[in-house]
């Protein structure tokens, strides 16, 4: 059995029985950036040069497609309120249709912004066509540079293809990207997000998206990629086997699904037993923290998400005393825990090893808040991140605070 999605770019969405027709959307998140090597001498052939004030021209090219021509051409000129950027937008070699292009001053990041439109050529089943892509030109003032260029310049992809497939007799969301940003969508280089809790859209949250590689889950069924055309307008899917249990959706206001296992002392926990209770839980990459923890030389990694290496063990002394909180944590790195640093006499939170849960659950570092009833109402948000960059965590989020955790505690413990 194959599952058939063809991708049109199109106004407008419509499923023809294995068929969809799509368009393109913005990205939500950001990719890796790629920098765009600056010459005097343009890569190509150019008409219509801009024309601007004193200084000269620089020129980049960027790789896109697999067509006959997958040079887009980039022009800048560095004037005093900042660059100016020429993109081959339809590339056609000609700058002189192509406007400055309109910037963004990002002061926190001290970046300037372009998003841009292009058309890439591609090759496919012996025909020429082409398809547009999104893209973002950034540049950052290189204050190291002794002569121009003044600025480095990097492009992040800021599109996906995305529309309906249908999966065993259902019409589904599903969205596709490639990870390696050079416009060409290859099996090996794909990720897929599906609607896999059906609210009708892509949320981008780690049970809806699967990086290269990846079985596609949906239900209990797994799929492959089979096939997708270089320009990602079409993509075939097949079924590879069964999960033993449903895709667990963890998502504000749905059951929290049992979860079975020894703690670290070897007693059987069940979460399914502290139902009657407002449970905390915590699952914890270790490897991870280590990293934000201890740093890794990026400072922004230390101070964005400092407040995650210890907030299992903050919440854990708060509601020490209080019976009607327990706090669980979950190891979930695959090497076992170092047990002296998690057997605290004077805290009565629960600490459990469970590898298998960064893939079951598709959590790694993550913080749920569940009512009494197994009902989750509070939880970090997560969204898809940076897909090449495999040093990076899964997925970037947005974690909460002691505090944000705390006051959903306290929420649902002033609401009986």
């Amino acid at each position: 059995m194959h599952v058939v999605l063809s991708i049109i770019f199109t106004i407008g969405l419509c499923a023809l029985g294995h068929e969809a027709t799509l368009q393109m959307f913005p990205c939500r998140f950001g990719g890796m950036e790629v920098e765009v090597k600056l010459s005097p001498i343009p890569p190509e052939k150019l008409r219509g040069l801009p024309q601007k004030g004193e200084g000269d021209l620089w020129y980049g090219s960027i790789t896109l497609g697999n067509g006959a021509d997958t040079t887009i051409t980039m022009a800048v000129w560095e004037g005093p309120e900042g660059p100016y950027v020429w993109l081959d937008g339809d590339n056609d070699e000609d700058l002189s249709d192509e406007g400055p292009g309109h910037w963004e001053w990002h002061k926190g990041w001290e970046r300037f912004l372009w998003r841009y439109r292009v058309n890439v050529e591609y090759r496919e089943n012996g025909r020429d066509l082409h398809e547009p892509y999104l893209l973002r030109i950034m540049a950052r003032p290189n204050y190291d540079a002794e002569n121009p260029p003044w600025y480095t310049y990097s492009i992040c992809p800021g599109s996906h293809r995305r529309g309906v497939i249908d999966l065993d007799g259902k019409n589904v969301l599903i969205a596709i990207g490639e990870a390696d940003f050079d416009g060409v969508f290859t099996p090996e280089e794909l990720w897929v997000a599906v609607d896999t809790d059906n609210d009708g859209k892509i949320s981008f949250y780690p049970y809806e998206i699967f990086r290269p590689g990846e079985p596609v889950h949906l239900d209990k069924t797994l799929y492959e990629v089979a096939f997708v055309s270089p320009s990602g307008s079409y993509i075939r899917l097949r079924p590879i086997g069964e999960r033993p249990h449903p895709l667990p959706i963890l998502s504000v206001g749905r059951v929290f699904p049992d979860l079975e296992a020894k703690d670290i002392s070897g007693k059987d926990f069940s979460l399914a037993e502290l139902r009657g209770r407002i449970v905390a839980l915590f699952f914890v990459q270790e490897s991870f923290l280590d990293l934000v923890c201890k740093g890794d030389g990026t400072k922004v990694c230390r101070n964005q998400w400092s407040h995650v290496c210890h907030r299992h063990r903050s919440i854990a002394e708060f509601f020490s005393d209080d019976p009607q909180v327990k706090v669980v944590v979950v190891l979930t790195d695959g090497e076992p825990p170092r047990l002296e640093k998690w057997r605290d006499p004077d805290l009565s939170w629960i600490v459990i090893w469970a590898p298998w849960a960064l893939e079951d659950y598709r959590v790694g570092t993550q913080a749920f808040v569940i009512d009494e009833a197994g009902v989750i109402r509070y939880s970090d948000e997560l969204t898809a991140h940076c897909f090449s960059c495999w040093a990076c965590p899964r997925y970037e989020t947005s974690y909460a605070s002691p505090l944000d955790i705390l006051w959903a505690i306290r929420r649902l413990k002033e609401a009986h």
